[in-house]
Formats: C-alpha cells, sequence, structure tokens
C-alpha cells in the first residue's frame, strides 16, 4: 500500500505543507489492517488532536453508558449550550466550567463542553477519566506528558520561540498542564488501528453505532461523541459513502472514519499545523482523494 500511495499521490505530497503523513486501513471484518508512512518515519506518534475527544468521551459512551444521563448526552453531542472555546485559567478552569447552564441548544462544536464532560464523567465515576479509558486503548495511545524523550513526533509549529515536538499543540491542553478530554493524544497510525478493532471486538462498536445511525434524523450532527457526514456523497472522509459513516476530525491533520455497512476505517495523520493552520485545501484534498480510494479499494490491505 505504502509504494502504492506514494506513486498516487505524489504530486500532491511533494506540495504539502506538512513533513509527516501516514494513513492506515482496517478491515473489521477480516480484522486485519495496512498501514503506509506517506511522509516522514514509519513509527512516529501524532497529535491526534480532537481525535483524543473520540477515545475519550465516545469510547466511555460505548464502554460505560451507565454513566450517562441526559444532560451528558448533549455535551456528548455539542448541544449543551456551552460555548465553544477560549483560554481557560490554569487555577480556576474547573470552576469556570461547572459555572455553565447545561440546556438544550443547537449543535455548536465545543472544546468547553468536552471539558465539561470530563469533569461530569470523573465525579459520577469517582475515578479520573484517564483511569477510565486507557485500559481499553492499544498501549501506544499515550497523553502527551507520559511521552518518553527518545518517542519520535513530528513539529507542529513553534510556540514562544521554540518547536512543538512531543508536546501537545492545543494552547488549552497545554496550559492546563493536566489530561484533558478535548485533545492531548499522541499514537502512531497504527495504535488508532488496534483501538478500534478492539472495540469493535469487546464492545460491538459498528453495530452499536449502525443501530443509532439509523435512527438519526437528518438536521442531527453528533452520534454518541461522534461525527456523521452531511453529504456522503461528496464530504472529506471521501466520495460516495454510505450513510453508516462515522468518525472526527482533528485541528492538526488528522482524521478518522469508519464505516459500517463496508466494516472499514480509514485513519489520515498529519502535522499539518507545522507552518500555518489555515491553509487546508491540499490536506482536505489528500483527505477526500485517500480516503475514497481506501473506502472503494480495501483489496489495499
Amino acid at each position: 500500500m505504502q509504494k502504492f500511495l506514494k506513486e498516487k499521490f505524489k504530486a500532491e505530497l511533494q506540495k504539502a505543507p506538512f513533513d509527516h503523513m501516514a494513513v492506515g486501513l482496517l478491515d473489521l471484518k477480516k480484522k486485519s489492517y495496512s498501514t503506509a508512512s506517506l511522509l516522514g518515519a514509519e513509527e512516529t506518534f501524532f497529535d491526534l488532536a480532537s481525535i483524543s475527544k473520540v477515545f475519550n468521551l465516545a469510547g466511555a459512551k460505548l464502554i460505560y453508558p451507565e454513566l450517562f444521563d441526559a444532560q451528558m448526552d448533549l455535551l456528548l453531542n455539542h448541544q449543551g449550550g456551552l460555548p465553544a472555546w477560549g483560554l481557560l485559567s490554569h487555577s480556576n478552569w474547573k470552576d469556570q466550567l461547572l459555572q455553565y447552564e447545561i440546556k438544550e441548544s443547537p449543535v455548536e462544536y465545543s472544546d468547553f463542553s468536552a471539558l465539561r464532560l470530563m469533569l461530569e464523567l470523573e465525579q459520577k465515576s469517582k475515578k479520573s477519566l484517564y483511569e477510565l479509558m486507557k485500559p481499553h486503548w492499544h498501549d501506544d495511545i499515550r497523553f502527551w506528558k507520559d511521552l518518553e524523550l527518545s518517542t519520535h513526533c513530528p513539529c507542529y509549529g513553534m510556540r514562544s520561540g521554540k518547536k512543538i515536538i512531543g508536546e501537545v499543540h492545543d494552547p488549552n491542553a497545554y496550559n492546563l498542564d493536566c489530561y484533558t478530554s478535548h485533545a492531548g493524544l499522541f499514537a502512531p497510525v497504527a495504535a488508532v488501528l488496534e483501538t478500534i478493532l478492539r472495540w469493535n471486538e469487546q464492545f460491538q462498536l459498528l453495530s452499536y453505532m449502525e443501530q443509532h445511525l439509523k435512527k438519526k434524523n437528518a438536521d442531527v450532527r453528533y452520534v454518541n461523541g461522534w461525527d456523521t457526514l452531511a453529504r456522503p456523497d461528496d464530504s472529506l472522509a471521501g466520495r460516495n459513502l454510505s450513510s453508516f459513516v462515522f468518525g472526527h476530525l482533528g485541528f492538526t491533520g488528522t482524521s478518522l472514519w469508519i464505516d459500517c455497512e463496508r466494516q472499514l476505517a480509514v485513519v489520515i495523520l498529519t502535522n499539518a499545523v507545522q507552518f500555518y493552520w489555515y491553509e487546508r485545501e491540499i490536506l482536505n484534498k489528500l483527505r477526500k482523494e485517500i480516503g475514497t480510494l481506501l473506502f472503494h479499494e480495501k483489496d489495499l490491505l
């Protein structure tokens, strides 16, 4: 797969404003996968950015559904009325988040909702979110402060005159300097695929999500903490996909999409914020074209 993809996307990769990119394709039916490092080293640990929400919160909903009530579901699906984002104080961020009233509202993608949900889960379970979820990940999914100095990570730009390498890119996750639900996990592409495979074998992820996607109204975007496709015919996950695709994007240039019908998962990890964050044309073109190819050509396994 690696040689084929490098040749297929050679022109785009040469123009890409990042120097690390890894791709993975998982066949959940056959329980097999293939990975390719299109740029950078083979065993690179990528900043997963908001895919951390999947491994923290969507995972908690899958594995510990008894912990969730109606208000927590609103937070999980970004309908709790909390602000989208803002710089939080290191000293009183929990107090700030806990003061917001949770009320059913139109969808607004919100890191504050993700952090508030973490606090609610920890209060209800009497455990940290990290304690709840870490046993259910592959060992190579790591909290950024647990990365060893020898771990190979790409550069994610500059902070205070120093390169961001081996540190979380998200400013709140960095400034709070503690475990957070919205960002902060690192992993190589194989660890992401292994975790999805584990969740499907142990908790029937595909059948669980397919059941809920069938009930989804057309105006609903988030289902059990996962993003869905408004246009399956043409999306960042790929073209001409089914209505039973769910996943998530990450600010650093990461994406994870799973198709219940095809029983396939596609992961793309990059360091797209290496030079700037606002130009996504090449990244999104690669996301769409690689996703289309892999979802329709699973023989690449």
